[in-house]
């Protein structure tokens, strides 16, 4: 029995002992951490912070939305507006000359025609629209231009003309005839006889 080892050892000596106590004191730890983080003394800033942001969002909800008599209207939806200055000619927002491919002409009588590349009014040496006004308006820097109460005599009338940065003009022009050329040939279109021209990029 004398050479029998000692059996009574410490408990806190064995492997299994010794991670058993490992993690009580982790798992003790862990507890005093949460206790303590929920008083308030870790992570103040964090919670008023927090608070703070919080509170923003419930103003930012709660704030009243303006009524639609606070709200001026867009310069497109109010009556007769005109987007862009057409007296001055200044656009409210970057106006760029596009050179274009082509154009489709629709006429009064419901025919289109589509040309190419070397559309212009017959009396201008330029591809422009030219306003009563004296201002020429480059058709590079137009969408489309569509005109209406035409006078034959006068060789004047509307063109309610889209931008190519979306803003629109009604201006008084004057001019001849749309010409270019197709497949077909030569095309000459009095202004009298036409609805629309819309230009193809």
């Amino acid at each position: 029995m004398a050479d029998e080892p000692n059996k009574s050892g410490s408990w806190w000596s064995t492997l299994p002992g010794i991670l058993t106590a490992t993690a009580a004191v982790i798992t003790a730890a862990t507890g005093l951490v949460a206790i303590v983080s929920q008083t308030g003394v870790f992570g103040e800033k964090s919670k008023t912070f927090v608070s703070q942001r919080v509170s923003d969002v419930r103003d930012a909800v709660s704030a009243p939305t303006p009524s639609k008599a606070d709200v001026p209207p867009a310069a497109s939806q109010a009556p007769g507006a005109v987007k862009g200055d057409a007296a001055t000619g200044i656009a409210t927002t970057p106006l760029h000359a596009v050179p274009f491919t082509g154009a489709v002409v629709t006429l009064l009588n419901g025919s289109v025609v589509k040309l190419r590349d070397d559309v212009r009014d017959m009396c201008q040496p330029t591809p422009i629209l030219k306003t009563l006004s004296g201002q020429s308006i480059d058709m590079q820097r137009m969408r489309r231009f569509e005109l209406s109460d035409w006078s034959t005599n006068d060789r004047h009338g509307s063109a309610h003309i889209v931008l190519n940065n979306g803003e629109t003009m009604d201006v008084k022009v004057e001019g001849c005839a749309i010409i270019g050329t197709n497949d077909l040939g030569d095309y000459r279109g009095p202004f009298e006889t036409i609805r629309s021209v819309e230009f193809i990029r």
